[in-house]
């Protein structure tokens, strides 16, 4: 399948410690648990590839910068509707690179977040702008300045903590091409976005733990997690134009920070690794837009002239658009009309996976 990532190891199970394990999801000493947590992936939800373009960067290392561009073709891959079976009836795009916990979900998440990132990394690493039509594309599919927040439930921990590491996603996104006339509007477009979102933290955000009957596992990673909203606040000042409006954010970023700091650092578990990650990547964050949260002068992007934003069309994925489509009548009889087209399946058994894996086999020995 065009989803699946080409051998990475599953997420790490939350929970529990890695015993002699060196895949965490594979050992033995989970065997009877009463918490037996398989942890999540391979998904876009687990795509990390700043790491690899950090050591790229640092070491020269041309096995990292391929990786990076792999993760970022994986997701071209995954949402390009024509690699899957589905194809043959429609090629839409699937939606498995922008939805988060569950496919319904195509709005700011994690799994938009990551794929965004890696979309960017790719081109940093390669300079191919495919790579960057294809972030800007995501980023329109799944977020609009006249999202109504009220309906969105952000409040709702469990289901919608990530959605600030989809507006971090934003910024790097805005970060990475300033300056780049093509992608202004998509950069205008993102931070609108995120002062949109970022004006609703400020009137309605609160530290998790605040509400700790609310979360299934109350423990130090919220109190972590609680890291990344003071920073998303930081740099939406960082964007802001208006005086009034920057310090009113640059406040209560402030604010959520101190109350995460105080409440990790009252954690006996404070230094397990689920923490530790969170503070080793939202620190230099909290460090770098903190002057730029505070000095006009200094925003991370000029604001650009007015401009019409108006909302994008509704994204249905490819399953969930064939299955209403299989409820109608004459869809149905269009559907069956397509599957007699020999150039979809011909296509799909160039481009999927499985084809490839049987080309693999099928390969005279030497």
């Amino acid at each position: 399948k065009a989803a699946y990532n080409g051998g990475l190891f599953w997420h790490t199970a939350h929970y529990h410690d890695a015993a002699r394990c060196s895949h965490r999801s594979y050992s033995r000493a989970m065997s009877g648990k009463s918490l037996p947590a398989p942890g999540g992936g391979p998904a876009n939800e687990h795509n990390y590839s700043s790491g690899l373009l950090l050591y790229y960067r640092l070491s020269g290392n041309r096995q990292a910068a391929e990786a990076v561009i792999s993760l970022a073709d994986w997701v071209l891959a995954m949402d390009d509707g024509r690699q899957h079976l589905l194809g043959c009836v429609s090629s839409v795009p699937t939606g498995l690179a922008t939805c988060t916990r569950c496919l319904h979900h195509q709005g700011p998440g994690r799994g938009a977040g990551n794929s965004i990132v890696s979309l960017v990394n790719a081109w940093l690493v390669c300079g191919l702008t495919n790579y960057l039509d294809q972030a800007a594309e995501l980023l329109r599919r799944t977020i609009s300045p006249e999202d109504d927040l009220s309906e969105d439930q952000l409040l709702d921990a469990e289901e919608h903590w990530s959605y600030t590491v989809y507006l971090q996603a934003l910024v790097f996104f805005l970060h990475a091409t300033e300056g780049l006339a093509e992608y202004r509007d998509a950069g205008s477009y993102a931070r609108q976005s995120v002062l949109h979102y970022a004006r609703w933290m400020m009137a309605h955000e609160r530290p998790y733990l605040d509400h700790a009957e609310d979360l299934e596992y109350p423990t130090e990673t919220w109190a972590a997690q609680d890291l990344r909203k003071g920073v998303v606040l930081w740099m939406a000042a960082a964007l802001c134009s208006e005086e009034a409006e920057r310090e009113t954010l640059q406040r209560k970023g402030e604010a959520l920070l101190s109350q995460a700091w105080n409440s990790l650092l009252s954690f006996s578990t404070r230094s397990c690794t689920r923490p530790l990650a969170l503070v080793l990547q939202q620190s230099p964050l909290e460090r770098y837009f903190c002057p730029l949260a505070q000095q006009p002068r200094r925003q991370l992007s000029a604001p650009p002239p007015p401009a019409d934003f108006r909302p994008s069309p509704v994204f249905v994925p490819q399953r969930i658009l064939v299955a209403r489509q299989l409820k109608s009548p004459p869809q149905l009889a269009l559907m069956m009309l397509r599957l007699m087209r020999p150039g979809p399946w011909m296509q799909l058994g160039r481009r999927s996976w499985t084809a490839e894996r049987l080309r693999h086999l099928l390969r005279p020995g030497p």
